[in-house]
């Protein structure tokens, strides 16, 4: 197969990710991450549009991208957007704008969707075979929640409850309620096949940082966590302030604010689901949608490094 180049852009509510990845006999070669914390979701689920600043941040962001497209001549480009531009009453007219300005297309895509592209890099990377499994994804404006058998999906359900949407709409005290009533939603839908699960996987940044946390207090590798873990980890970060977050653990201002409730979520899953263990992989949407644009479907995909 002649080399070529791709670029998979998944646009979330807490920000835009983009990897860049060349095809060489019949394996992908991830060799480029970027990140760009737009917090679309902060407008649209505060005032159910994407405000000018914000809308002058994103086209700068698409700007900014095209550019490193341009550089790294990128002949296959992708992007995909979730829960804040499907949700955003202006979303269409910025879709519009950035298409001109750029000549990226952007694909808004259901919860649906969303959940069947991170199934197919998860069994492509990780084999669900001969296994029943359960696909935990938090975003900023949605959860999206897959239970599995093999390949085969056999039930899914996108939750209009994420991270960023949690902060901007409810006040902070009756955050864990919320999570409370979301967790008893998705147990109901579940309950019939909780001692089924084999195995948990959950995708996402949130949950990527997750597993950094367990590296850093721990000493554990990042792969997963554990529900005792979790719980631990949960307890020494909560009374940090942001800064202090920010300061200690490197992280983002747009990470420190919903790791907390992204934390609280999880572990009422786990407790919910009677799972003790999720397992984090290092591919999620991106991934999903650079595997997706792909024929013939590779042997083989080596993820990039960090972020840039």
């Amino acid at each position: 197969m002649s080399k070529e180049r791709y670029c998979a852009i998944d646009i979330g509510s807490n920000a835009m990710r983009a990897v860049f990845a060349k095809v060489k006999d019949n394996e992908v070669y991830c060799f480029k991450n970027y990140r760009f914390p737009l917090r679309l979701g902060a407008d649209v689920f505060k005032y159910g549009k994407i405000k000018p600043d914000r809308q002058k941040i994103t086209e700068d962001a698409f700007g900014e991208l095209f550019l490193k497209l341009t550089k790294h001549k990128v002949e296959n480009v992708r992007a995909c957007a979730t829960s804040a531009l499907r949700d955003s009453l202006n979303g269409e007219y910025i879709i519009n704008r950035i298409k001109s300005q750029t000549g990226i297309e952007i694909d808004v895509i259901d919860g649906v969707k969303e959940a069947q592209l991170i199934k197919n890099i998860i069994d492509f990377k990780f084999s669900l075979k001969n296994k029943t499994a359960l696909l935990i994804d938090i975003g900023g404006g949605s959860t999206e929640v897959t239970l599995t058998q093999g390949s085969r999906i056999i039930t899914s359900r996108s939750y209009q409850f994420g991270t960023v949407r949690l902060l901007e709409s409810h006040k902070l005290k009756s955050i864990e309620e919320d999570i409370i009533y979301f967790c008893d939603n998705v147990n109901s839908h579940l309950s019939h096949y909780t001692d089924q699960i084999d195995v948990c996987f959950g995708t996402g940044g949130n949950l990527r940082r997750m597993g950094k946390l367990r590296s850093d207090l721990l000493g554990k590798a990042s792969t997963q966590i554990q529900d005792h873990e979790l719980e631990s980890i949960l307890t020494e970060i909560t009374p940090y302030s942001i800064e202090k977050r920010m300061k200690l653990f490197n992280m983002r201002r747009d990470r420190a604010d919903v790791i907390i409730p992204a934390m609280q979520m999880i572990e009422h899953l786990l407790h919910y689901t009677n799972v003790n263990k999720i397992h984090l992989p290092r591919v999620g949407l991106k991934e999903g949608i650079l595997l997706d644009m792909i024929r013939p479907k590779p042997e083989r995909i080596h993820l990039a490094i960090k972020d840039q």
